[in-house]
């Protein structure tokens, strides 16, 4: 026998979760942003229009964004270059997804969700 489905009958309710479905929550600990907005999260290697150095916490947060909302490298940085504005950063330079996957092979970091 075909089961069926309970009758909506609070719209309110029914229509703010499906909002809520939508949202987006995201915790960045509050020294890191005040340490990517100070500047001290790049440093460039050579003269003008050298390379950066991206330090490890950059890769690692980049790389835990990408692995909770399993995107690929390329959308992983475009996604937080949209999303940084929002959260307070303004001024970071964010590495190209070579550099992201080239230097997440060289972390010794465990990406593993909590259980």
């Amino acid at each position: 026998m075909k089961q069926r489905k309970p009758k909506t009958t609070n719209w309110g309710d029914y229509k703010e979760k499906l909002e809520r479905r939508g949202s987006l929550n995201l915790w960045i600990d509050e020294d890191l942003i005040s340490d990517l907005n100070g500047g001290r999260v790049h440093l460039p290697v050579g003269g003008n229009g050298g390379p950066f150095d991206f330090p490890d916490v950059v890769i690692e947060l980049l790389l835990m964004i990408r692995t909770v909302y399993k995107m690929p490298l390329r959308q992983t940085v475009g996604f937080s270059k949209s999303l940084f504005p929002h959260i307070g950063v303004e001024k970071l330079g964010l590495p190209h997804f070579s550099t992201l996957s080239r230097r997440a092979h060289k972390l010794e970091i465990s990406l593993d969700p909590i259980a």
